[in-house]
């Protein structure tokens, strides 16, 4: 038999707003020691994001492919973070079905090159979720 009991902390901890003013801002002024269940953070570095698409060619047979991406607030020193994306019972690639190798994602101003390599024959339409930190 294991006997549980519930572990509480040893002192409250102050909370100190510096954020924008909320209706959370205004509760934390009013009682400061108030325990919390999370502490959250400044913000961090804005994150820009979105969907590219590579088009790959029909019939060509090809395994990898490349395109360059508009993408507004990349900088050359930004970090890609690329998956793919869901996609409509009517498209033709499938994410589930599709076998990706590897995908890059190399920032430039205001773009990034996208490269992606496939285990097999691709064509069609493939899309992408990005970030960029």
């Amino acid at each position: 038999m294991m006997l549980l009991a519930w572990r509480q902390p040893d002192a409250p901890i102050a909370l100190r707003w510096r954020g924008p003013d909320t209706a959370l801002e205004q509760a934390v002024r009013a009682v400061p020691l108030s325990p919390a269940a999370a502490i959250i953070g400044p913000p961090g570095p804005s994150v820009l994001s979105g969907e590219a698409i590579l088009v790959m060619p029909a019939g060509a047979g090809d395994r990898s492919g490349e395109a360059v991406i508009d993408a507004p607030g990349v900088q050359p020193t930004s970090r890609m973070f690329l998956s793919l994306a869901p996609a409509s019972d009517d498209e033709e690639n499938d994410p589930d079905l599709i076998d990706l190798v590897a995908v890059h994602g190399g920032a430039e101003a205001g773009a990034f090159r996208l490269s992606a390599h496939f285990s097999e024959p691709m064509s069609g339409a493939v899309r992408f979720n990005w970030s960029a930190l």
